[in-house]
């Protein structure tokens, strides 16, 4: 009974175990951190030569190649899916393009619906981002950051890296899995055998003291049956 129990047990245990493995689920959402992320306004910017950062996260998943979540700082814009419109109306997006060079990706954070040559945008050319996770060094010259109109600023990126939230290796999983295993066999012996034990002494007690008083029964099974624990 105790054996057929465990069995449900563990199988559901090995299923919560193994979903969680980003190589057995379908598909693993990763967070990005923008890591010395450094831009340098060209020369067609208000302020040529001025260096500034750009700094935060997002959420991204490279089976569907979708940017699900953002929040990142540049110099005067907060790039977020909350952010409030400069205008009446707008729409804060992030979305990803085949990068300019073979195995890169494009990733571009933008204010849309402001005015003509007002929208604020942040571009990120990186290699290729799987649910591996890892560091990618962003490719520099391209992308940046861009805003028109007055005091226009026109940047590129010149140096920084996208580094992903480090998550549990595989190999933490299927030692918790051993572990578990490893526990379970010697408490289930332990579990059926302290069973069997008390089972054998009822037994006893009831054809060696079937005349007994129920008091005197009830005292030697107590007595008995602690050795079995």
């Amino acid at each position: 009974m105790i054996k057929r129990r465990a069995t449900p047990v563990l199988v559901f245990v090995f299923a919560c175990l193994f979903s969680a493995v980003p190589g057995f689920s379908h598909a693993a959402l990763v967070t990005w951190l923008l890591e010395g992320v450094m831009l340098r306004e060209t020369e067609s910017s208000f302020d040529p030569g001025n260096v500034f950062s750009a700094k935060g996260s997002f959420v991204y998943d490279a089976q569907s190649h979708a940017v699900v979540d953002w929040d990142i700082t540049t110099i005067e814009h907060h790039f977020a899916p909350g952010t409030p419109c400069l205008a009446v109306t707008c729409t804060n997006t992030a979305n990803r393009f085949p990068g300019p060079f073979a195995g890169t990706d494009d990733l571009i954070f933008a204010q849309n619906g402001i005015s003509a040559g007002t929208t604020p945008v942040l571009g990120l050319v990186t290699p290729e981002l799987t649910d591996a996770g890892g560091t990618k060094v962003l490719v520099t010259g391209a992308g940046g950051y861009a805003r028109g109109s007055a005091g226009a600023i026109f940047s590129e990126v010149i140096a920084g890296s996208l580094v992903a939230v480090p998550e549990p290796a595989v190999s933490t999983y299927l030692l918790g899995a051993l572990v578990l295993l490893w526990l379970s066999d010697p408490l289930r012996r332990r579990a059926t055998q302290a069973l069997n034990c008390k089972r054998g002494v009822l037994q006893l007690i009831h054809y060696s003291n079937g005349r007994s008083r129920r008091a005197t029964i009830e005292r030697q099974f107590q007595d008995s049956s602690s050795r079995c624990a």
